[in-house]
């Protein structure tokens, strides 16, 4: 993941879009994706925080401290979202148990995941965590041997996030198809990359799902 420099460290880079009709702005069924993401993300805190993936479990309180802000930037679209600040916060809120150590454990493996290698090396190197080469040997390690009684559900929310991470990938490059190159999780792929990805999908196993619950996608351009 390519990241940007900027003067908050709030928000962290998602994806890159250029095209002619992504001028600092983006097309109607792109907006899909970022509620793909919301919804993502709503899922994993309703998870972890209620012990299933019902996004009616969720309290309005808890919908509004897990919102999703993005900010889109002129020229070729740069989509940018605060999402790793709202997993520290879920994370901090769901395992209060367990030890500072895995619960950085934790969102390193969802950043890793979600965002690529190079997201998880930004959000490490602004905080206090383990060196990187601690880190990735031992990730793994904690989860496995955390003897609390979340144990099973941080592995089932750090396996739910890299699941949504998939979707997320899918929805983008299906719903900016007009699109000349899109950046994501640190893969450029070319318009001939973007068709041979849903040429792929259209052949794979077709599945529904409906979601029910309200969601508020907040851009600006910068």
């Amino acid at each position: 993941m390519e990241t940007t420099q900027q003067n908050t460290q709030n928000f962290e880079f998602w994806v890159k879009i250029t095209g002619e009709n992504y001028n600092g702005s983006f097309p109607a069924p792109f907006a899909e994706s970022l509620t793909e993401m919301q919804r993502g993300v709503y899922k994993m805190a309703a998870l972890a925080l209620h012990g299933e993936e019902n996004i009616k479990r969720l309290t309005h309180e808890e919908l509004a401290k897990y919102e999703i802000k993005f900010a889109v930037k002129a020229g070729s679209t740069d989509v940018e979202t605060d999402i790793l600040d709202i997993i520290e916060k879920l994370i901090t809120q769901a395992f209060q148990d367990m030890t500072a150590e895995q619960k950085i454990t934790i969102i390193a493996l969802i950043a890793v995941g979600y965002f690529g290698y190079r997201i998880f090396d930004r959000w490490r190197s602004s905080k206090e965590t383990l060196n990187e080469q601690e880190q990735h040997a031992k990730q793994m390690q904690i989860l496995a041997n955390v003897s609390n009684k979340y144990a099973e559900l941080a592995k089932q929310v750090v396996s739910g996030f890299a699941k949504q991470s998939q979707n997320l990938e899918a929805s983008v490059l299906k719903n900016a198809q007009d699109a000349d190159e899109i950046v994501l999780k640190g893969q450029t792929y070319t318009q001939e990359d973007i068709k041979e990805a849903n040429r792929r999908a259209e052949r794979g196993p077709m599945r529904a799902e409906i979601a029910t619950s309200t969601y508020r996608i907040i851009a600006c351009n910068l």
